[in-house]
């Protein structure tokens, strides 16, 4: 009985105070339900504005990559300047910078006008870098490109300073390793006297081998008039002959024609094949030396004397055999 009792004045309280509060909230009840309806709103909005960031982030990177495929500083730039305030901006700007920085240490041997320009833009990207980076990694890596790119400049005490940041940034990385190697090179009095002497020098691009200063082009004449009639066509090392055909006069006598029909034509041609023989081997001297006479008890008969044979007449044959012929009768 006592416990039913205390259970009914204990309901009966926390009725009184429900009731109580309840009159007390009817005055908030729309400020109540106006916050709750603002803060749905108000996550609602906060996830299309972390979609749309992702979004954006994402597009952001495609053209970071795109760029960065092409090895093109000026797209580099676009990406970097379209997307301010975002990673992928940062890594655009350090990209740009190394490129610009490669490009202006090549031109140092070739062009200074063109490397002074890309170096300073190179400078320019590698400050944006260490200003807007958040990633120690990028900042680290903008400190040794300045001191690259201040080293190029001759700019020794800037290049040391940045070597410095890098150097107590990271000291045991790769990158702060090499920077403590650079920084130990250009405490030497002869490096910076060198840079200096090289900072004052004014190259020109390289000639082709063989070829004349310059394009690498010889020469040329202007006027199609000033080219020789004939050109030089003899090859080097064979001796070459300076006669002109221009300077030997043709020849202006006829050209007797023979005549077939005569027989003083027949004739020669009957002496010429009699009259050279082919001597033998053995008889090869006596034939290169006169004839001895023969001895005998009659010399000799001397040799008919020639006669010139008249044009009636037919062709006469020889008087006298070949000497070897006469020595062995």
């Amino acid at each position: 009985m006592k416990t039913d009792r205390r259970h009914e004045l204990q309901t009966n309280v926390l009725a009184d105070w429900i009731g109580k509060h309840l009159q007390q909230s009817q005055g908030y009840s729309k400020t109540v339900l106006a916050f709750i309806l603002l803060a749905a709103a108000a996550a609602i909005a906060g996830s299309f504005l972390i979609k749309d960031q992702a979004a954006r982030s994402q597009a952001s990177w495609n053209q970071f990559f795109q760029a960065f495929g092409e090895r093109d500083p000026e797209a580099l730039g676009i990406v970097a300047a379209a997307n301010q305030g975002s990673t992928a901006s940062v890594w655009a700007y350090l990209a740009e910078a190394d490129l610009k920085l490669a490009e202006g240490i090549g031109d140092l041997y070739t062009n200074r006008d063109n490397a002074k320009k890309n170096l300073q833009e190179a400078e320019k990207d590698y400050l944006a870098v260490d200003r807007s980076a958040t990633e120690k990694l990028l900042r680290e890596r903008a400190w040794f490109g300045l001191g690259q790119t201040y080293e190029s400049l001759a700019d020794i005490d800037k290049a040391k300073e940045y070597y410095g940041k890098l150097i107590s940034s990271a000291p045991t990385s790769a990158l702060g390793k090499e920077a403590q190697r650079r920084s130990d090179v250009l405490s030497d009095p002869s490096t910076a006297k060198w840079y200096n002497w090289f900072a004052n020098q004014t190259p020109r691009p390289p000639a082709i081998p063989g070829m004349p200063d310059g394009l690498g082009v010889p020469d040329l004449p202007g006027d199609l008039s000033e080219l020789s009639d004939r050109p030089d066509l003899s090859l080097p090392g064979l001796p070459t002959t300076s006669v002109d055909p221009v300077s030997v006069p043709p020849s202006t006598d006829p050209v007797a024609e023979p005549d077939l029909n005569s027989p003083a034509s027949e004739s020669d041609s009957a002496d010429s094949e009699t009259a050279s023989p082919t001597p033998e081997k053995g008889t090869e001297s006596a034939a290169e030396k006169p004839a001895a006479p023969v001895v005998g008890d009659t010399p000799a008969e001397p040799p008919a004397p020639e006669s010139v044979p008249a044009a009636s007449d037919s062709p006469v044959e020889p008087a006298a055999s070949p000497a070897g012929e006469d020595a062995s009768e």
